[in-house]
């Protein structure tokens, strides 16, 4: 369900909640899908599909009561409005006397992939600013004036999302987007826990993507001063997610650092501890790769930002780097024949 480039929009209905009043409130009718709607709801449908720190999931319980009317609105579109409001409402009960933010729960139903799809969306409601024109002694003022109640716009990210599919044997595939928010006396929690019921499963997507930050993470911690080294480990973790299909920790750990045990040994319990134990293998998941490892940038400590195709970072015909012998390196773009400052 990841990485779909487009959707056919079926359905769609809006509610409202707001955790500090009395009740939900509930529309009968489904929103009227002209070009403006389809775009809006298309756009954040596709974005948080696509967003990196998307998850996973699978219901913690069968009887809880998302799983319950999931499976039922997927099984009977008939029931979209229906289920929309039970979930609302659930979700009402959910945050009530929080502080949670108040926004629209928007329901979708789509196809993607030949696939029928249902979504739930909530739209947090942002701070806008429009002007007032007034009149003051004859003269004429133009003010900003706030508004507390504008949904977010198509160019902005979501927070809290979740998106399910039919699966084989009967269950379900679901992504769910929860980006954990600092809320005062609530549970920051709520969406995953609360509301949906679910747990998360460490798929190949998760692992590859995590192991590559886990590296990331390690190499700028302890090679910060060895930049030399540091290249080496970028360069192998790079050609090892373009070009294979499996990862053994072990493997990789000997390949980087067989020569320097003490080094080995910190790279091995880093990653240990993101869940890669000794000799553990997972498979690469090559459409996160070819998605995410399209380019890549270069920020060094002199200021200067390079950014280019990871084609173009291995051709040492357009790009080399020249070893100094200090602990320092030069990064050496050749063979330019037009340049463009912007």
């Amino acid at each position: 369900m990841r990485y779909i480039k487009d959707i056919m929009l079926e359905k769609a209905i809006l509610h409202v909640i707001d955790s500090h009043a009395d009740e939900a409130i509930l529309t009968q009718r489904e929103l009227s899908i002209n070009e403006d709607v389809e775009e809006f709801v298309r756009k954040h449908v596709l974005k948080s599909l696509n967003d990196d720190e998307t998850m996973s999931c699978r219901f913690f319980s069968e009887s809880g009561v998302v799983a319950q009317n999931v499976r039922k609105v997927i099984e009977d579109q008939d029931t979209f409005v229906e289920v929309s409001q039970i979930l609302t409402n659930h979700m009402f009960e959910t945050i009530k006397h929080s502080d949670i933010p108040a926004g629209d729960m928007l329901y979708v139903q789509y196809i993607a992939d030949e696939q029928r799809c249902f979504g739930i969306l909530k739209l947090d409601y942002q701070m806008s600013y429009m002007h007032n024109i007034t009149f003051d002694e004859e003269a004429l003022c133009i003010n900003l004036i706030s508004q507390e109640v504008g949904l977010p716009s198509i160019g902005q990210r979501l927070k809290k999302c979740a998106f399910f599919t039919k699966a084989p044997e009967n269950q379900f595939e679901m992504i769910i987007l929860d980006k954990k928010q600092k809320i005062e006396d609530s549970n920051i929690d709520y969406f995953v826990k609360d509301f949906l019921d679910v747990v998360t499963i460490t798929d190949d997507t998760e692992k590859t993507r995590r192991f590559k930050a886990t590296v990331e993470k390690w190499t700028q911690k302890n090679l910060s001063d060895q930049i030399e080294a540091a290249d080496t480990v970028r360069a192998v973790i790079n050609e090892t997610l373009l070009s294979e299909n499996e990862i053994s920790v072990d493997t990789l750990a000997s390949e980087m650092f067989d020569n320097v045990p003490e080094i080995k040994e910190s790279f091995q319990e880093a990653v240990a501890d993101a869940g890669y134990r000794q000799g553990s293998n997972f498979q690469i998941d090559k459409t996160w790769v070819d998605k995410k490892m399209k380019s890549k940038q270069i920020k060094t400590d002199t200021g200067v930002v390079i950014k280019g195709e990871f084609d173009f970072f291995k051709d040492s015909q357009r790009f080399i780097v020249k070893k100094n012998g200090d602990g320092t390196v030069d990064y050496v773009i050749k063979n330019v024949r037009n340049a463009v400052e912007r």
